[in-house]
Parts: structure tokens; sequence; C-alpha cells
């Protein structure tokens, strides 16, 4: 995907016939804090959070990402029901 100067990764949203993926943001933080076991977060970074305010840092260099346009991180919820799923994302570098 091309992106112009103007492309907002933050406003993104995609709609499919039963999922939607939004920017992460606050609005989810319970969700992540709950969801984001050691099971889950096995091979993942970043590991499983001792706190909810490792979940706000988390989400606040996910915006600082998408700000900076190196990263999309987005929040998959239910269609219907608006129930959180999971989480997607695309990590990148700047260019040099």
């Amino acid at each position: 995907m091309e992106t112009t100067n103007n492309f907002n990764f933050e406003t993104v949203i995609i709609r499919g016939e039963r999922i939607t993926l939004s920017p992460v943001s606050l609005k989810f933080r319970e969700d992540i804090f709950r969801e984001f076991t050691k099971e889950i977060t096995r091979f993942m970074f970043p590991a499983s959070p001792t706190e909810i305010s490792e979940i706000d840092s988390f989400i606040e260099l996910s915006k600082e990402g998408m700000g900076n346009k190196t990263d999309l991180v987005l929040a998959i919820t239910d269609i219907e029901s608006g129930e959180f799923l999971g989480m997607c994302g695309l990590h990148g570098s700047k260019k040099p």
C-alpha cells in the first residue's frame, strides 16, 4: 500500500462481514489487559502485562508508531456485538 503525506493510520477502519479492525486506543485497555495472558503472549512482544499501566504504555507506543507511519496496530471486534476479539499489527521501520 502506498501512502501519501496526508494518510493517517490512526483513522483507518476496516469493516468485513463479521469483524471490524480499528486503531488501538485506550477504549480497549481493559480487554487487552484481560486477554493478553502468559499463554497468549508466549511468543509475542510485549509479554503478558502485570499492571494495566503496561497496556497504557503499549497503546501510547502503538499510537506513536501509527503517527510516525511505521506501524499499524488494530483491535479486532465483532461487527454486530462490538466484542473485543483480539489485536493485529503491521510493524515496519523508518526509511533511512
